[in-house]
């Protein structure tokens, strides 16, 4: 909790427990800790901003600091007069309102425990971050999730990159909060309200400040999220390549993503119902398609291993068209990319377009995957928690690539590791799961209880992300030489490394 929410919520239970033990408005028993109450409160709204989790926490002191002001306007000094003392009725009315005020105050505490506002770790390289964003239209695609003949694969990107400005004040982690609050809680089910705190959350970047001059031009990665997530699900890797050096491209794959805006500004939403999105779910828990993965994952022989990955992938044609799919909505932002290097008010001849490197995280990393296949401007690779699918089996991956994985993986990728053609990495992180690789981690204490995140800190994740994915492209785009990429590292016990040059496996 923020430092403001804590003394509001403390002092605010203090006073109720004053008044539930002696109703008697004296001001050193009483009136102090509502006193600070009321100045936290003030604090705390200016400058924290207010939040749902505390709504019944500020009604809460609203009602007394009403109650207390009646008091001081009327001259009493005490709850009640003798006549309280004998209605035992008026007694227990008082003890049962300020009890369920109490477990009213304790349960904000618990949400915004659970819910919290949490903060980003400041990104270390050398630049500040800014960040602008692109809304493209492929006219040589019509968009498969409408019936609009006339409608065109639209692609919404967040880009970061480098720059000298000093911030001012940060912008929020999520732009137009009510809509992308309503969009991300409507995926699971949820009142549109639940997800509004993360305009709270501050990212750090200033939006559109000009691009740093210390480089002629900047190497640039593309990035793609994971089936429903969002652009910015990994700001802080996203930002701290930036502040080394980086142009980072997040690209926005249209009714699949949880947050995608149109060049006018509209979301476009996503529907669980839809025909394609159904397909893709369907194939995903196929429990006969799911057998098929865990047998091959454990076949050590990799002529055999092939073989079963291609009667697993043969088992998912919807899947198979979206990896495509969101591999051509990468490319198409290449293609884009190379036209706004003439022309783009922040980005023109900024980019070093012969040194691209592809990121991608669950399912992005399927995608990325295909993109390097069917592109070969991609010089560089890197899975995050995510199979591979598309054409990957058939032509093998010819650059660099690296495969970091949780720590509960059953090793799908080694088959691809194996067959890499070129230097290759197999990283696994101990006490991960799949939603430690993206912004999920720092969402709630709770998904660790419930399983959907691993014991690891996300901070110490971030490091570790950080670290690796930095080093990877630093080696194979800026052509600097990494310690880290040479085997077990003591800053990082947690992360085991295998690394292969061609079809040579090193540990």
């Amino acid at each position: 909790m923020r430092a403001f929410e804590v003394i509001l919520l403390i002092t605010l239970l203090l006073s109720l427990l004053a008044l539930l033990i002696r109703p008697i408005f004296r001001l050193r028993s009483n009136w102090a800790p509502a006193a600070i109450s009321l100045v936290a409160v003030v604090f705390h709204l200016v400058l924290e901003g207010a939040r749902w989790q505390l709504y019944p926490a500020y009604a809460i002191l609203g009602l007394l600091s009403s109650w207390w002001i009646w008091f001081l306007i009327s001259g009493r000094n005490q709850y009640s007069g003798q006549g309280d003392k004998s209605n035992r009725l008026l007694r227990i009315v008082r003890i049962v309102a300020i009890s369920f005020a109490m477990i009213l105050t304790i349960s904000c505490m618990m949400l915004a425990h659970l819910i919290p506002v949490f903060a980003f770790p400041e990104p270390t390289g050398e630049y500040s971050v800014g960040s602008t964003y692109l809304h493209l239209i492929d006219e040589s695609r019509e968009e498969l999730f409408t019936n609009d003949s006339t409608d065109y694969r639209a692609v919404f990107a967040q880009v970061w990159y480098p720059t000298n400005s000093i911030k001012e004040a940060n912008p929020s982690y999520w732009g137009n909060i009510s809509e992308s609050s309503r969009m991300l809680s409507g995926m699971f089910g949820l009142p549109p309200f639940v997800f509004s705190h993360l305009s709270l959350v501050e990212a750090n970047h200033i939006i559109d400040a000009p691009i740093s001059g210390k480089l002629q031009k900047y190497p640039v990665i593309i990035f793609q999220h994971g089936y429903t997530f969002w652009i910015q699900q990994n700001t802080p890797l996203m930002e701290h390549l930036a502040s080394n050096g980086y142009i980072v491209v997040s690209v926005g794959h249209a009714f699949e993503t949880a947050y995608f805006l149109d060049e006018h500004g509209h979301t476009l939403p996503f529907d669980w119902d839809h025909w394609k999105v159904q397909l893709n779910w369907k194939e995903y828990l196929d429990p006969d398609i799911n057998s098929i993965y865990r047998r091959r994952s454990k076949i050590s022989d990799i002529d055999s291993a092939t073989q079963l990955e291609y009667e697993y992938l043969q088992t998912q044609p919807a899947t198979q068209q979206s990896t495509r799919m969101w591999a051509q909505d990468a490319s198409f932002v290449i293609d884009e990319l190379e036209g706004l290097q003439a022309s783009h008010k922040i980005l023109a001849n900024k980019m070093e377009l012969g040194k691209l490197g592809a990121l991608g995280m669950s399912f992005g990393a399927s995608a990325t995957g295909q993109l390097c296949v069917i592109d070969n401007r991609i010089k560089a690779g890197i899975s995050l928690d995510g199979t591979q699918s598309g054409d990957v089996i058939q032509t093998d991956l010819a650059l660099p690539y690296m495969f970091i994985e949780n720590a509960t993986n059953t090793g799908g990728n080694r088959l691809y590791f194996h067959r890499a053609k070129n230097e290759a990495y197999y990283l696994q992180v101990a006490n991960t799961n799949h939603l430690n690789f993206s912004d999920f981690g720092y969402f709630s204490p709770l998904f660790r209880d419930i399983g959907l995140i691993g014991s690891i800190d996300q901070n110490r994740m971030n490091q570790v992300l950080n670290s690796y994915v930095l080093s990877f492209f630093n080696k194979h785009l800026f052509d600097r030489e990494s310690v880290l990429l040479r085997g077990p590292s003591s800053d990082f016990p947690e992360v085991t490394i295998e690394a292969k040059q061609g079809n040579n496996t090193d540990q």
